[in-house]
């Protein structure tokens, strides 16, 4: 279930079913407009792209129809799909145009190893902030500051208006809000409330401004 919220009120907006459910991890919302994950299908991980105009969906499978992937994805500043697989840390890199696999870092650079992270977020200011395993705290950098409020965290991201999101994977666990700039607590979004099903639980976060 991919479930929608508007981040001027905070609010709970929509939510709409999809083929699979995503892996515990990072998601991310590509150039095209469209939600990427990786998800379990038919026992084999492979990449969800869901369209949110549409509410379609349909799927970039490993290669060679083996469980490739692994959990956390995310989009470089070239445009281009990084997404972890189980060969010893490597990172594939897709064209989201043509589905294809351009090519496979072996040894991946933090900067991309980051991207696929969904502990760290690096905003487009270059502020890196990281939950650590079962930990309420947030840390980041550029500024310096650590903070935190309900969790422990599971999943961190950023948006464009100066906001940073915190939340874990835990059933009605609320989505916190806090200013990128002073670490101060803005407000939660609730979840489990005003339609939304009892059992809602966030595995992932994307921001689409």
């Amino acid at each position: 279930t991919i479930h929608k919220y508007d981040t001027s009120t905070y609010k709970w907006v929509d939510s709409f079913g999809v083929g699979y459910n995503s892996y515990i991890g990072a998601i991310d919302i590509g150039s095209d407009g469209k939600l990427y994950s990786v998800v379990q299908k038919n026992g084999k991980a492979s990449i969800q792209i869901v369209n949110l105009d549409t509410q379609s969906y349909s799927y970039i499978d490993p290669p060679g129809g083996n469980s490739r992937f692994a959990p956390g994805l995310g989009f470089g500043s070239d445009g281009n799909l990084y997404v972890n697989t189980g060969a010893g840390g490597a990172v594939d890199v897709y064209d989201i145009s043509t589905k294809q696999l351009l090519k496979t870092e072996t040894n991946p650079s933090s900067s991309i190893t980051n991207l696929t992270n969904g502990r760290i977020d690096v905003s487009a200011s270059g502020q890196i902030c990281k939950v650590l395993f079962g930990t309420s705290t947030i840390n980041c950098t550029n500024p310096v500051m650590n903070t935190g409020r309900s969790g422990p965290y599971k999943t961190v991201r950023s948006d464009s208006q100066g906001r940073i999101y915190a939340t874990s994977d835990s059933t009605r666990k609320d989505i916190d809000v806090f200013n990128a700039t002073t670490g101060a607590y803005i407000d939660s979004i609730k979840l489990g409330i005003n339609g939304q099903s009892r059992y809602s639980k966030t595995v992932g976060l994307a921001n689409l401004s």
